[in-house]
Order: structure tokens, then sequence, then C-alpha cells
């Protein structure tokens, strides 16, 4: 995953730290291997400082790598932040009723259904798929049962390409922990 676009900070002094520069680090790209006898992620984190005068400048670089025990599910996340972001794998394992299924006007399908996000995340799902592009998922909300009314995790992609046999969206946003806008990544 890469960030593409953000928006850039305004400077603010902050108490105790004299007149210089402000600097906090961004996370700009991430990678992720996953099997089943290890996984591990690579993060590469800029540190950027602003100025008084709301100059923006990547001061370096920094680099960590973190390794996972077969099973441990922390770094699930991120895999499957780009599997969800391609309208795959959510119906196997996610879902445990399908409560509704519309047609749109558009002859994609909306499904309604219970099931979970995490292991122990249970709400209701629901999905718009497109029989049109190999059954992709377009979009897809998930609403916990502990804040039914507020969107815990948000997908939408657009476009067709090929890539070998595979149909894949040519665009997607995700939020894995809320709606599309708070944190997006693309």
């Amino acid at each position: 995953m890469e960030i593409v676009d953000w928006t850039k900070p305004k400077y603010h002094k902050i108490d105790g730290m004299g007149d210089g520069p402000m600097k906090f680090s961004l996370r700009s790209k991430q990678w992720g291997y996953w099997r089943h006898d290890l996984s591990g992620q690579l993060f590469e984190d800029s540190v950027v400082r602003v100025t008084p005068g709301n100059k923006v400048n990547d001061d370096w670089q920094m680099f960590k790598a973190k390794w996972y025990k077969p099973g441990d599910e922390s770094p699930t996340g991120p895999r499957r932040a780009i599997l969800w972001s391609l309208g795959r794998f959510f119906l196997a394992s996610r879902l445990e009723k399908v409560t509704s299924v519309e047609e749109s006007a558009d002859g994609r399908l909306v499904v309604f259904a219970s099931g979970t996000k995490w292991k122990n995340q249970t709400g209701r799902w629901e999905f718009e798929i497109d029989p049109a592009a190999a059954w992709m998922v377009r979009k897809a909300k998930f609403y916990s049962s502990a804040r039914p009314d507020q969107i815990a995790f948000e997908m939408k992609n657009e476009g067709t390409k090929q890539s070998g046999s595979y149909c894949i969206p040519e665009k997607a946003e995700i939020n894995l922990s809320g709606p599309i806008g708070d944190v997006t990544t693309r």
C-alpha cells in the first residue's frame, strides 16, 4: 500500500518546542508477506518537517520490519485491505446469513447480510456486486452490532482491468475502521 495523497499540514507552535520546525512521521508505504508458516510487514515512514512559514519538507525515510508467528492475526488487516479493495474474499468466511438481495437499475445485486468483520466483531454487511465484472464486489459497508448506526468499514472501487485471467478494479478506496474520507488508502 502507498499513500498517494495527503493534506499538507499547517505549522502550529508546540509548547516547549521553541520556534523551530514541527516534525512528525507519515507512513508512506507498507508491504506485506503472508503465509501459513510466517507473516511479516515492512513499513516506510517519511519524517516530515513543517517550518513556521508552512514549508513542508520530507527530511528522511525510516524503515521498520515486523515478523509474526504462524496463526497470529495481527498482520491480517493490511492483507484484507488489499484483497477487499479488489472486490474479493468477503463472502465465504464473513457472512452468516443473507437477509435480502435486490437488483439495482444498473443490473448490480445489492446484498444485505449478517456476519463478522473480524473474528469477534459481529454486525451487518451491505454489498453491491457487479455480475458484469466477474461478480466483483463494487461497494461494501459494515456496521458493527455495538454501533449499528455508524459505518465501521467501507470500500468502493470502479473501472475494470484484466490482469491475466483476473478481473480487477482500476481504482479503489478503503477504510478498515470507518467511512471513506476519515482515513483512506487508495
